[in-house]
């Protein structure tokens, strides 16, 4: 779906559904930073894959049209985010957000990722904004988000003081956004 230039239709539902209650989408600057690399790895070894393919056919005596593969547009996970629904945002990081998550990282400090020996520093990163968009609990963040550094810190007093909520996967966010799961309507 991505290398087409569309979400897949489950996360654009999430989103759409998400936004009709009211909820902010956000994507934070990192995220959206290391998805577009993972999108751009997947074009290049999908236009790779497909050059060799023609090689191998015209090596072989075929005639294929096209003889070359076309040159692939960037694609930004942002767009397509907002492609569902307009109201979805981009977080920016501070140099504060930074600052903060460098001292965590360094220091070794919670929330813990699954190896608390890692540096995380990505993931920190987030952590730091999310803190400070929450605003000191006064906007409850939920944060969706298999990453165990997530978990652990919505789980620590500093999380459930901000009132961020980690979902670690789409049922998790489907029954949040109050939709059945599909074995229970089959």
């Amino acid at each position: 779906d991505y290398l087409s230039g569309r979400l897949p239709n489950k996360l654009c539902e999430q989103i759409t559904a998400a936004s009709a209650r009211g909820e902010l989408v956000a994507l934070p600057r990192t995220i959206q930073t290391e998805v577009n690399c993972w999108l751009e790895d997947l074009q290049r070894n999908k236009r790779q894959d497909l050059e060799k393919s023609i090689a191998i056919l015209v090596g072989a005596g075929y005639s294929v049209s096209p003889t070359k593969v076309s040159d692939y547009k960037m694609i930004d996970i942002f767009s397509l985010m907002q492609a569902c629904s307009s109201s979805v945002c981009l977080w920016e990081p501070t140099l504060l957000d930074y600052q903060n998550a460098e001292q965590r990282t360094s220091g070794r400090l919670p929330p813990y990722p699954k190896n608390k020996e890692g540096e995380e520093m990505r993931d920190r990163v987030i952590w730091c904004q999310i803190l400070r968009m929450s605003s000191g609990g006064d906007n409850p963040i939920i944060i969706v988000s298999g990453d165990t550094i997530f978990k652990n810190g919505a789980d620590s007093t500093e999380g459930l003081d901000a009132k961020i909520l980690s979902i670690s996967d789409e049922n998790e966010l489907d029954q949040y956004l109050g939709k059945r799961p599909p074995h229970i309507d089959a």
